[in-house]
């Protein structure tokens, strides 16, 4: 049979046209988190999985045995209506379950047309215009600065405004540790890095000095600790620092850090265990979002803006991500005994 040479190179074109779309890996989509129901909206006080127990009022919290709350929100400081949304949230939680404590992950004031990050002249409209209703509730506010924050003279502003960043170390890395034990032990400890030191091909051997130090010397049940860049994400906006990873991951599973906290990348993911570490990143704080695509490191992830609420108790930490909506994006338990290089 005669084959019509033109019509067979019309079929196979058409053929590399449809192929690629079943053949070719499909671009990822974001992996399902595990949302119970909303920590805002939810009335069924049976849900124990989803709602807190009983809250404390702020000022009995810290002087309580059972449990420490906080928040923890990055790349906020725009001044822009998601910012807006993620605060009014924030405040709705605190009047259902009162918290101490809220980190800010970074990227804490954005510069504008006029001013560049961290200059003192957008304090007002960048923080105190969201957040000021909550430190008049005493609520403690405690920073690590982002690469925004550094745009004016390395973030000393921010540095020396401790009434409103709580940062305790003229360099911009610090530790914090509430005033609640159990067994005559810290519950929890937090553990600020400045980030912007130690990447892009930056190394800073005195804070590195200072992490092993200041975590060796800890006792707390848990370890916190919080940056701006993250240590392990999924694909979609700014790629780990493998220098900043290689120059503390190892003290921090040293020293026990069950949890780490960053932001830079603007969505909220949650990474699988890596090396008994449990890393979240809270990026949707308020700036525009970028879209995750999960990778082998990836638990879940969301393109939505949103803030972390955390309760620590000695042998767990439960965890919200919830957006701007008042809708529990993620949630879950870490089990102390589960991190396999926990020490009792």
């Amino acid at each position: 049979m005669k084959v019509d040479t033109k019509l067979a190179l019309f079929i196979f074109m058409s053929l590399l046209i449809v192929l690629p779309a079943g053949c070719e890996k499909e671009k990822p989509t974001s992996l399902s988190c595990l949302s119970g129901s909303s920590l805002l909206n939810s009335t069924d006080k049976k849900d124990k999985a989803s709602l807190p127990l009983t809250p404390t009022s702020p000022v009995d919290q810290e002087e309580a045995t059972s449990h420490f709350s906080f928040v923890a929100i990055g790349d906020n400081g725009c001044d822009c209506p998601a910012e807006e949304k993620i605060a009014d949230r924030m405040l709705d939680l605190y009047n259902k379950h009162p918290y101490n404590l809220v980190l800010m992950l970074g990227d804490n004031i954005y510069g504008n047309s006029s001013n560049k990050g961290g200059d003192p002249k957008l304090f007002p409209e960048r923080f105190d215009k969201y957040y000021k209703v909550l430190e008049d509730k005493d609520v403690k506010f405690h920073a690590a600065l982002g690469n925004h924050d550094m745009q004016t003279n390395n973030g000393v502003y921010e540095i020396k405004d401790g009434t409103r960043f709580g940062i305790m170390g003229e360099k911009g890395y610090y530790t914090y540790t509430p005033n609640i034990k159990t067994d005559e032990k810290p519950l929890v400890a937090f553990f600020a890095l400045n980030s912007n030191r130690m990447v892009e091909g930056k190394k800073d051997d005195e804070q590195v000095a200072w992490l092993n130090r200041a975590l060796s010397e800890s006792d707390a049940i848990w370890k916190i600790a919080f940056f701006h860049h993250p240590l392990y994400s999924p694909y979609g906006g700014h790629k780990p620092d493998i220098g900043f990873r290689n120059a503390i991951e190892d003290i921090l599973i040293r020293e026990n850090v069950q949890v780490t906290l960053a932001g830079h990348n603007h969505y909220y993911a949650r990474m699988k265990p890596q090396k008994g570490i449990i890393h979240f990143i809270s990026g949707g704080g308020g700036a525009k979002l970028r879209e995750p695509e999960p990778n082998d490191y990836t638990a879940c992830d969301a393109d939505s803006n949103n803030f972390l609420y955390l309760e620590v108790y000695p042998e767990e930490i439960r965890f919200w991500a919830i957006s701007p909506e008042g809708s529990t994006i993620d949630s879950g338990t870490i089990k102390k005994e589960t991190l396999f290089h926990s020490k009792s």
